[in-house]
């Protein structure tokens, strides 16, 4: 597989969400380097462990989010992280066990990543953008919060 990099069109305009996938991003490009430059097997066992804890993390973290937010779409894209975590438990145990290569799980953890951060999280980050445009248009001006009403007239 060509060498990843990240690309400005991964991102999905929330700074969390973007910065945590950055992180889980650099652990992918951390596990290619493992399992096609140095060819280092244990090193890439540990990686996948730690890609492994990073992504529970994160979908916890962004599912606290959705929460916070009442996504409506919540219990449909935590069965999609459930199913992710389970699939890369999967593709531990397997590449543990030599039935599959790691470039094999690079991929699949490049590719998942790629399609759920496009499909998935831009459609999160649209929803919150909408709510915080409601919000904002919905707050109460300086002159509705005026007793007298005409607070900075002149």
């Amino acid at each position: 597989m060509e060498r990843l990099h990240w690309r400005t069109w991964f991102e999905v305009g929330h700074d969390t969400i973007d910065f945590e996938h950055k992180t889980f991003f650099s652990l992918i490009h951390k596990l290619q380097s493992l399992v096609e430059v140095t060819h280092d097997r244990e090193g890439a066992q540990r990686a996948l462990e730690e890609t492994y804890k990073y992504a529970d993390f994160h979908f916890t973290s962004e599912e606290n989010i959705m929460i916070e937010a009442g996504y409506k779409d919540f219990e449909r894209h935590h069965e999609l992280h459930q199913k992710l975590l389970k699939r890369l438990r999967q593709n531990i145990d397997d590449m543990e066990s030599g039935l599959i290569s790691g470039s094999e799980v690079v991929t699949f953890l490049f590719m998942w990543f790629v399609e759920h951060t496009i499909a998935e999280d831009l459609e999160l980050s649209t929803q919150l953008k909408k709510r915080q445009l409601r919000q904002f248009f919905q707050a109460p001006t300086q002159h509705d919060e005026s007793p007298e009403g005409d607070v900075g007239r002149p």
